[in-house]
């Protein structure tokens, strides 16, 4: 619109340059000039009016962008305690696993040591032993001592009856153990060697 003023002013004025004459406004171009200036304040006007409303809306879109930016960033929290949550559960797992791992260990080894203490011995020395759990049936020597003390069992009660025989020896001694023997005790003999 403004431009069309211009264009009519400048073509008034181009029309107007021969002449020396002074050329006064009439009214109807008092009317044009107000009509056009209207015009151009109503064009302004609402041109603001719109950049008033882009700005509304940038300002939107602006807390619509912060918003979601603020929910993004909540979100990577929860990621981040989620995955710090896993891993503490990983390493509690991978604990518990190395916990069951040497506890495993130690019962296997406990298990053997006891497969091998079960296990009847090739020599024995002072005490009383089961037939057949602690020491195998069969003939035994040993290089014995003064005072050496031996006896087969047929039982454990300490009664006199449970002795099947013994004998009260200096020196180097032999005795077979049978299998249907219930044990062997022995005091002051040394060691007691497997022959076979």
């Amino acid at each position: 619109m403004i431009v069309g003023v211009l264009a009519f002013t400048i073509g008034v004025a181009a029309g107007a340059g021969g002449d020396t004459e002074e050329i006064t406004p009439t009214g109807d171009l008092d009317a044009e000039i107000e009509a056009a200036v209207a015009d151009v304040e109503a064009e302004r006007d609402a041109l603001v009016t719109e950049l008033e409303e882009t700005e509304a809306d940038r300002d939107s879109v602006a807390a619509d962008l912060e918003s979601v930016a603020a929910e993004r960033d909540e979100i990577a929290g929860e990621i981040t305690a989620a995955r710090t949550e896993r891993d503490e559960a990983l390493e509690r797992v991978e604990a518990m696993e190395a916990e069951s791992q040497e506890a495993q260990a130690a019962a296997e080894a406990e298990a053997e040591a006891a497969a091998e203490a079960a296990e009847p011995s090739d020599s024995f020395g002072n005490g009383t032993w089961r037939v057949g759990e602690d020491i195998e049936p069969g003939t035994y020597r040993t290089d014995g001592g003064s005072g050496c003390y031996w006896e087969r069992l047929s039982g454990f009660s300490g009664e006199f009856s449970d002795i099947i025989s013994n004998d009260f020896t200096s020196g180097p001694s032999t005795v077979t153990i049978q299998g249907s023997d219930a044990g062997f005790s022995s005091q002051g003999c040394g060691t007691w060697e497997f022959m076979g």
